[in-house]
Parts: structure tokens; sequence; C-alpha cells
């Protein structure tokens, strides 16, 4: 005699892998389908956070949908163990060492597909620096839209169609220029062909003020009789340019001008180095040891 199926051992193994219950209780074609159609749900998911508009529900009605889900499939794993008697005769893939080996292919297909969407469609990124506050803060958690300047060759990296420039005051993510296996997060504001001209902390686009609600500063510009005016006011960023910017490229910026590393250092960004642009914050937490930042959760980013 052969012992029956466990619901609860069904019910937890699917919430943990959809489908992993429905393989342990008998049901192969059951479970082939519902591991085919976890990424495509996943990746629905991103997509329905960062489409939606409106705070907290571009983060509440996806991950409520997601969970409902995974308690349904759950529930279906274990009525399905419930109808085995304990006659019934445990087939080959229903093993215990079938579903050890179904879990390792499922984990590795995901990690590809994972890492396909994550390199064309929706991407989550962690901010560690300061060189963007308050616009973005310390220790937050975002998605952006990797579909945003093109779609991308997975394997390559490479945008395939659909190239897009960015426009002025975009929040964009690209390569660090100077080492390309990092990401950065900067504003868009020189454009290609603009003059652009940094003036005691002013920027300047062809000649005339751009307006930058969204700019912090940390200190007042220096005083021009400074003694070392010049030398002090150029190491600090405050005083930039001017310079054209080159076809293809772009001038970016921190928001926190006076804690920023950004194109007065290190150059222009070009087109082909554009990730993504950043869209909602989906977590804010102080990594500091500071409390959950509530107010900030599911913030859309302008």
């Amino acid at each position: 005699m052969v012992r029956a199926r466990r619901p609860w051992l069904a019910a937890l193994l699917s919430l943990a892998v959809p489908g992993l219950g429905q393989l342990y209780a008998g049901r192969g074609r059951r479970a082939l389908l519902l591991f085919l159609l976890l990424p495509p749900v996943e990746l629905a998911v991103h997509i329905l956070a960062v489409a939606i508009p409106f705070r907290m529900a571009n983060l509440v009605i996806p991950a409520a949908l997601w969970l409902v889900l995974r308690a349904l499939v759950a529930r279906d794993a274990a009525l399905t163990a419930r109808t085995l008697g304990a006659d019934t005769p445990v087939r080959v893939f229903s093993r215990w060492y079938s579903c050890v080996a179904a879990l390792l292919l499922v984990v590795a297909l995901n990690t590809l597909w994972a890492h396909a969407y994550r390199a064309t469609l929706v991407e989550a990124y962690k901010i560690s620096a300061g060189s963007m506050e308050t616009t973005i803060l310390r220790g937050e958690r975002l998605l952006a839209v990797k579909w945003a300047y093109g779609w991308r060759d997975p394997l390559l990296g490479r945008v395939i169609f659909g190239a897009r420039r960015p426009q002025r005051g975009e929040l964009v993510v690209f390569r660090y220029p100077e080492d390309p296996s990092r990401s950065f997060l900067k504003r868009v504001i020189g454009l290609p062909g603009e003059a652009v001209e940094i003036r005691d902390k002013r920027v300047l686009i062809d000649g005339s003020p751009l307006d930058e609600p969204y700019a912090r500063f940390l200190e007042p510009p220096l005083r021009h009789d400074d003694p070392e005016y010049g030398r002090r006011s150029e190491s600090r960023g405050d005083n930039w340019g001017p310079m054209t910017v080159p076809p293809g490229e772009y001038f970016v910026l921190g928001d926190n001008r006076d804690n920023s590393r950004d194109s007065r250092y290190w150059g222009f960004v070009e087109q082909d180095d554009l990730l993504g642009r950043a869209a909602l914050v989906y977590w804010s937490w102080d990594s500091s040891g500071g409390p959950v930042r509530w107010e900030r959760i599911g913030r859309r980013l302008e």
C-alpha cells in the first residue's frame, strides 16, 4: 500500500513554487502549465505596478492579485492531493527526486526569463547613495522602465529597435562611464547640441537659466571675493563650462548638487548606455536603522 499525498505539503510546495504541489499530487500536465505561466504572471505584476498611476494602488493591487493567485494555486494543490487515496500509485514524476529535479529546472528557467525581462521590460534597483536626495532617498528601491529608450537584445544588451531620446528632466538609469558594470541614476539636464554652463550653481542652457525646483544645495555659492574662488568653485562643481553636448550624448546631474558625482566630473552619457527611466519607489527604508518611510512607498518619480 502506498502512502497518500499530504494536502498540507502540496499546498506549501505550490505556495513556494506554483505547480510544484500539483506535480507532487500527480497532476503533471497541470504542473507544467503552471510552471510555464509563472514567469509571465510575475512580469505582468511588475508592469501593472508601473502602469497604475495612483500611489499605493500601484503596489497594493498587483501584490493582492499575486497573493490571491498563489493562494488559489495552493488550494488547488491541496484539493488535488486530498482526492488521491492511500492505494493510489505514486507516479514516477511525482516522487521526491522528480520534484527536486523539477524545482531545479524551474529555478534555472526562471533565472533566464528574469534576466530577459529585466534587460528589456522592468528592473528593480536599490539606491545606496544620497546624490538624488530629496527626490530619491538613500535606501530606497525603485522600478525602472527598461523599454523607455528602446528595446534591447537580452543577450548582448544592445538596442535593436524603438530607440527614443530622453527628455530634459527625466530620471535615467545608465551605465556608469568610468565603470560600465555599474548602474547610475541621474537627471537629464543637457540634450545633444545644447550649450550647457553652470555659474554659481545656476544651470544655463544656451545662455538661458534653467528652472530646477528639484535641485537641492547644501552650501551657498562661494563669494566672488574669495581669494581661491575660481579653483574652489570648479572643484565643488559650482561653475562648469560652457560646453556643447556632443551628438548622441547627454549631460546629467544629481538633484543633490553638492553631494553628487555626475557629468561635471566624468563627462557625458552616451545614448547607447541609457538603460531605462526610473518610474516609482516600491520600498523606502532608512538602512542606517531608521523606520520604514511608508509615505514614500508607491510614489511615482518625476
